[in-house]
């Protein structure tokens, strides 16, 4: 196909693919973990996949907890998977310990657009005394150095590695690290919610009727309204079956309205709404 500038030149078009470059190892890495069925086969996968690549292996995948306390709650299996090339030692002496202190490497992993190694934040956040006991820990038992990758600020994937790994990682490793590990999360929060959903008597999912959703909604902004207004001495009460105020008859003229009030309209003593 050719196309005429304006100058009268013609330039050929070069043809767009039809298909995808052939890469044979990310295909292969894509469909073991699309048919992955338990988080311990996606794992197993992704190593496979990065030790191709560079000398590494996964060390495992987690959630990231919202808080440093919610640590206490996370548990292996649940929330945290390693790898079976991950020493168990070292995660529970790492779990213990985070419960109580401050891991410098997941603040970095959360506030970066791009998976630094453990030496690279080591260099750039400098942490000294207490504050360097990941690593040391590391240390302890082989591991030297780790890429840690962030996903979707949700989730984190580690590889570890017996070597410092600044002369090896390259930019486009490090892409494809973090790309493989990112499908694998990915992966494993569909299996992990497959494997979680509720489920009614008759096989389908509880669902509470749209018609109370919207009417609870509705009497709520009513009561908050009456509160804002004055009206009220106390915000509404707010319970999943009912919207009452905390003190029905204790304020304003003739006091507080509950959702039957507003429905007959409000009585002051000289009859009802619909008196004249």
């Amino acid at each position: 196909m050719t196309h005429t500038q304006k100058s009268g030149t013609v330039v050929a078009f070069k043809a767009l693919p039809t298909s995808s470059p052939p890469t044979p190892l990310l295909n292969r890495f894509t469909e073991h973990v699309s048919r992955a069925k338990r988080p311990d086969e996606i794992l197993d996968a992704l190593d496979d996949f990065a030790s191709k690549l560079l000398p590494v292996n996964v060390l495992g995948v987690g959630r990231m907890p919202q808080r440093t306390s919610d640590w206490r709650s996370i548990q292996l299996g649940r929330d945290v998977f390693l790898h079976s090339s991950t020493p168990v030692e070292w995660w529970n002496e790492y779990a213990t310990k985070a419960a109580r202190g401050y891991d410098p490497g997941i603040m970095m992993a959360k506030s970066s657009l791009v998976a630094y190694t453990w030496t690279e934040t080591m260099k750039m956040l400098e942490p000294i005394g207490i504050d360097r006991w990941p690593y040391e820990l590391a240390r302890k038992y082989g591991i030297r150095d780790a890429l840690t990758c962030c996903v979707g600020q949700r989730w984190l994937v580690a590889y570890w590695s017996r070597q410092v790994l600044g002369n090896v990682l390259t930019h486009p490793l490090r892409m494809l690290l973090i790309a493989a590990a990112g499908f694998a999360a990915l992966r494993l929060e569909q299996v992990i919610g497959e494997g979680r959903k509720p489920a009614s008597h008759n096989g389908t999912r509880a669902r509470r009727p749209a018609t109370g959703i919207v009417g609870d909604g509705k009497q709520r902004d009513r009561q908050r309204a009456r509160h804002w207004r004055g009206d009220c001495a106390q915000p509404p009460e707010e319970s999943a079956g009912e919207t009452r105020c905390s003190q029905p008859r204790a304020c304003g003229r003739g006091g507080c309205q509950t959702a039957a009030d507003t429905l007959t309209g409000p009585s002051d003593g000289r009859g009802g709404a619909g008196e004249k």
